[in-house]
């Protein structure tokens, strides 16, 4: 992140001043005359919803509905769907249709980036309908793999990171077993630049690209095409130890 992203706003929430409009505080107009905190917020940049992309929703949860498929449940990050759509789960790979589509509880016909959603389907097996699996665009599926390349930052961690090191993946609403397959290099934390090859390990606070490799194949895709599906934590014995982004499937 860049310093000139933050804008700090000296306020109250018990007394209400410099909330929702210019604060009258002569102790505080000595030394600050900037806009009060619901003018920052209004200034904010809503984020582009990247609809254009193709359709993704990772399943968080799975439930029966009323009707004889399957209900899901999700945020989707890129794309839109709607009500008839083919969609593709994976990694099981079995074709459904859209049958219903809910947005905050109310009934809709299409739904875009961004809306968290539940879908009612169609021609899908419950049973292979898992939270962590994706619904997906038939005719630009999600990559599936069990190993992936990732320019990660170790945390203040105990012990180093080695080439072996079991480490739970967190990814969107999955957690999946895997282990650090490879080090392939150590990258200075400033400017990414490769500072060693192979190195032996990868120490506290420090950057590194690995390869990781996962107990079964998962769905991934990468950070320059999908930032939203980008993005992976590992964590071990309870604590988070890095976290980085996927730059290449293998």
């Amino acid at each position: 992140y860049r310093e000139s992203d933050f804008t700090f706003v000296p306020c109250s929430g018990l007394t209400g001043e410099n909330l929702i409009e210019p604060s009258s505080e002569e102790k505080l107009c000595s030394w600050y005359s900037g806009p009060y905190l619901v003018q920052v917020i209004d200034s904010f940049k809503p984020p582009e919803r990247p609809v254009a992309k193709p359709f993704r929703l990772c399943v968080g949860d799975v439930f029966k509905g009323t009707g004889s498929g399957p209900c899901v449940s999700g945020r989707i990050e890129a794309g839109t769907v709607a009500n008839g759509d083919k969609v593709l789960l994976m990694p099981a790979g079995e074709q459904g249709t859209v049958k219903g589509i809910t947005v905050a509880e109310t009934p809709t016909q299409h739904a875009f980036a961004g809306d968290q959603v539940t879908l009612t389907l169609a021609g899908v097996d419950v049973m292979k309908v898992v939270t962590g699996s994706f619904l997906c665009d038939p005719a630009v599926p999600i990559r599936v793999t069990s190993k992936f390349q990732a320019r990660v930052v170790v945390f203040n961690i105990d012990i180093p990171i080695t080439r072996g090191f079991p480490v739970v993946l967190h990814y969107q609403s999955m957690s999946e077993q895997a282990s650090i397959h490879k080090l392939i290099s150590q990258l200075h934390k400033t400017t990414g630049e490769v500072v060693r090859n192979k190195p032996r390990c990868l120490t506290r606070n420090s950057s590194g690209m690995v390869e990781i490799k996962v107990s079964r194949p998962i769905c991934v895709e990468l950070y320059k095409e999908f930032k939203e599906l980008g993005r992976v934590t590992l964590r071990s014995g309870g604590s988070t130890v890095a976290a980085g982004v996927i730059t290449a499937i293998t």
